[in-house]
């Protein structure tokens, strides 16, 4: 029997997210209609669950502006630093 969940609900048979489509036992779909879980649903088509896809990230692009990176242990003069 194909029911229509209304919450999220989990029993020995499975995990039924909010708002899935699924074909349960008669005496399981019963049980979720008479509480309020779900509604019976005639002859729909199982919707699958979405999946979460991650947006791709874009590449950073790297400012230069054109100046020499400076060691640290050089003084300025070009002699190293101390010497």
């Amino acid at each position: 029997m194909r029911i229509k969940m209304l919450t999220t609900a989990a029993s020995p048979d499975g995990v039924f997210l909010a708002g899935q489509v699924v074909d349960v036992t008669p005496k399981l779909a019963k049980a979720f209609v008479a509480g309020g879980y779900a509604l019976a649903v005639e002859s729909a088509a199982i919707e699958q669950p979405e999946k979460a896809v991650l947006a791709q990230a874009k590449p950073k692009k790297v400012k230069q502006n054109g100046a020499e990176a400076r060691d640290s242990s050089d003084d300025g003069a070009g002699e190293p630093a101390g010497g």
